[in-house]
């Protein structure tokens, strides 16, 4: 994966992406949402400008979506869930224009709901556990992903920073840090054995469906072959699935199945749908209403400055009646000069 740069002049730094929250597809599945939390602290690293629909007074009187255990997800400056946001609007902003963005916002912002609840379901248990981050791995995990173009930590770009973005670039690096400690630790546990057949048992089952298909559509492709004779086509034989296979399969999805399995959580309150419906929606509208007013006040604002006088049949008829008159009258003039 390409690092990514800011554009600050001579405080730019490269930012270099964690291992385990590259997204292969952007989208794609509930692990996307998880690896938006280190775009956003990027983000914040970089301080690229937000992208979005709310003013900053929403945002920093705060929406509460729900909670995980005696922690608030809210949408308020600072907060997890407003830079997954921004992460996301900044990476949707790449493929959608402004309007298509206002109408995707409620799924949006349902993903960076999402992000901000895995952020602080990692953060409840992490607190209720004997886990701790020292400031050493802070300190070596910022100087590890804030470094200039030759790989060194950029010491300018950190130092231009205000306090308070420095305190949530820790924050979210604490985080991170337990998460990555979280994620290991799946990798590692032993997979039942049970867990093994069922999973290779279904992705054997789908394998050999698929086989059976490829073989269908070769020989409908043969059957329906012109002219010569089409050279036979070998059968597809199924990939057989292995224990292997499906061990790391489970060890590849594993920032997957850690989302999912905070996300469905008994800790997890979710209020996104009513709160979104009643405090986000009505938002989103006044500044669609807003946007069409001030659309249509620049258009007649167009037409005033520019008027345009509207020529209708009638004015037509009279300058090609003017025209002609004046044709006549140039023949009579000429007439008159040929006699004389």
């Amino acid at each position: 994966m390409d690092k990514k740069r800011s554009t600050s002049g001579d405080n730019s730094a490269v930012i270099k992406p964690k291992k385990h929250h590259s997204a292969p597809h952007f989208m794609r599945n509930i692990g996307w949402y998880f690896a938006i939390l280190i775009v956003a602290i990027l983000i914040v690293i970089m301080a690229v400008p937000s992208v979005s629909v709310f003013s900053s007074r929403g945002r920093g009187e705060g929406y509460t979506f729900g909670k995980f255990g005696n922690r608030n997800i809210e949408f308020t400056d600072g907060s997890y869930m407003l830079y997954a946001y921004n992460g996301i609007m900044q990476q949707y902003s790449q493929y959608f224009d402004n309007t298509q963005l206002n109408n995707m916002q409620m799924s949006i912002m349902q993903q960076a709901f999402q992000t901000g609840a895995v952020s602080e379901g990692t953060s409840y248990y992490a607190s209720s556990s004997d886990m701790t981050v020292t400031d050493k791995q802070v300190d070596d995990y910022i100087k590890d992903v804030y470094t200039d173009q030759d790989g060194k930590f950029n010491r300018n770009a950190w130092a231009s920073l205000s306090t308070g973005e420095k305190a949530r670039i820790r924050r979210f690096a604490k985080n991170e840090i337990i998460q990555n400690s979280f994620i290991d630790d799946i990798k590692t546990v032993t997979i039942p054995k049970g867990e093994i057949e069922l999973i290779k048992s279904y992705k054997q089952e789908q394998n050999n469906k698929d086989a059976e298909k490829q073989n269908e559509n070769n020989a409908n492709a043969a059957a329906s072959a012109e002219g010569a004779e089409a050279a036979p086509i070998e059968p597809v034989a199924p990939v057989i699935v292995t224990d292997a296979i499906v061990i790391k399969d489970i060890r590849d999805t594993a920032t997957e199945r850690y989302s999912s399995a905070l996300l469905s959580s008994p800790k997890l309150t979710d209020n996104f749908v009513d709160t979104y419906n009643k405090r986000i929606l009505p938002i989103i509208e006044a500044n669609k209403r807003a946007a069409e007013e001030a659309e249509a006040n620049a258009a007649v604002s167009t037409v005033e400055e520019n008027p345009n006088p509207i020529v209708t049949d009638e004015t037509t008829d009279d300058v090609n009646r003017d025209s002609i008159t004046a044709d006549v009258a140039l023949d009579d003039v000429q007439a008159e000069d040929a006699q004389n």
